[in-house]
C-alpha cells in the first residue's frame, strides 16, 4: 500500500519501483491525475476492457488463441492540457524479453489508436541512486503544507544566490534553516537542484527556483 497523490489516496503496487514512480507522479507539476491499473488491453480484438465482465469475456474468447492477449498497463497519467499518457514500469536490469517486447509494442500501437501515449520508464535498481535517495524525502515533503515557506522566502533565496550561495547548505544556512528543511525547499519552489544527478545533502549544488517546480517532473527522464 502507498499515499497515491492526485489519485485516489491509498492505493496497491505491485513492486517497490512502481511506488517510487507514484511518488513521482503525484509530485510532478505536468500531471494532474493518474490511476493504477487503469484498464486491459485486449491484443487481440484491439480494444480496451474497463470491467470486470469485459475481461472475463475476453479470456474465454480468447483462451485457445496462442500468443499474447491481454495486457495491463501499470499507470494511465492524466497531463496538464488534457493529455492522456499510460506508463510502463520497469526496473532496470529487468526489461524483459524479446516476446515480451513485440507485446509491448503492439499494446502501443493499440493504446495510440484508442488516442493514448505509452512510455516505458526505467527505474534505477541502485538502492544509492539519487532518485532512490531522493524521492521518498520528497513525497514526504510535499505531504508537509504547513511547512510550506512564505512568499519573502524566494526574496531571501534570489540575494543569497546573488552573494555567492550556490550549495543546499549555503542557502540553508543564509535562511537560518536546518539542512534537513532541504527537501522542503525543493518541494515548494523555493530551491532546484538536479534530482536525478545528485543526492539532497548539504554539499549539492542548488539555485533558486522562483516557484517553479519543474525540478519535479523526474519520471519523463527515465523513459525509454
Amino acid at each position: 500500500m502507498t499515499f497515491g497523490q492526485k489519485s485516489q489516496g491509498l492505493m496497491v503496487v505491485e513492486q517497490e519501483a512502481e511506488r517510487l514512480t507514484s511518488h513521482m507522479l503525484g509530485m510532478d507539476p505536468s500531471v494532474v491525475g493518474y490511476q493504477s491499473q487503469p484498464f486491459v488491453v485486449d491484443l487481440i480484438d484491439h480494444a480496451i476492457l474497463r470491467t470486470g465482465e469485459q475481461r472475463q469475456q475476453a479470456k474465454a474468447k480468447h483462451k485457445d488463441r496462442p500468443g499474447p492477449k491481454l495486457f495491463t498497463p501499470d499507470f494511465l497519467v492524466q497531463l496538464s492540457g488534457g493529455r492522456q499518457r499510460v506508463v510502463e514500469v520497469k526496473l532496470d536490469g529487468y526489461l524483459g524479453d524479446a516476446a515480451y517486447q513485440q507485446k509491448l509494442e503492439l499494446a502501443q500501437a493499440i493504446l495510440w489508436d484508442h488516442g493514448y501515449e505509452f512510455m516505458r520508464v526505467v527505474v534505477p535498481i541502485s538502492p544509492k541512486h539519487p532518485l532512490r535517495l531522493n524521492v521518498p524525502l520528497l513525497h514526504q515533503a510535499t505531504l508537509r503544507k504547513d511547512l510550506m515557506p512564505q512568499t519573502d522566502v524566494y526574496r531571501e533565496v534570489e540575494q543569497l544566490a546573488q552573494q555567492g550561495a550556490h550549495t543546499m547548505s549555503e542557502f540553508c544556512t543564509g535562511l537560518a534553516v536546518s539542512t534537513r528543511m532541504a527537501p522542503v525547499l525543493l518541494a515548494f519552489g523555493t530551491l532546484s537542484m538536479d534530482l536525478t544527478a545528485y543526492q539532497i545533502r548539504g554539499d549539492a549544488p542548488a539555485e533558486p527556483a522562483f516557484g517553479s517546480l519543474d525540478h519535479l517532473q523526474l519520471l519523463w527522464g527515465l523513459g525509454t
